[in-house]
């Protein structure tokens, strides 16, 4: 989850890539400095069954739509 890999960053047992509008103040980016690779590009995958109760497909609009406006802007 994203809650668990922050979590896990903040303490110090990993890394993670995240949109540059997600990163908390309180956390270091590392692209393109110190030898890490500059990523160009990452994918997001949203996985859901065919058929789901109201508020997940509610969720799953919302995800959707802020993912676009990320990507847009």
């Amino acid at each position: 989850s994203f809650a668990g890999a922050i979590a896990a960053v903040k303490a110090g047992l990993g890394f993670t890539v995240l949109p540059r509008e997600m990163v908390a103040q309180e956390l270091i980016t590392y692209s393109g400095a110190r030898g890490w690779p500059r990523l160009k590009q990452a994918e997001i995958c949203l996985l859901a069954k065919n058929e789901q109760e109201p508020v997940i497909a509610t969720l799953i609009s919302f995800i959707s739509e802020r993912i676009l406006m990320v990507k847009h802007t």
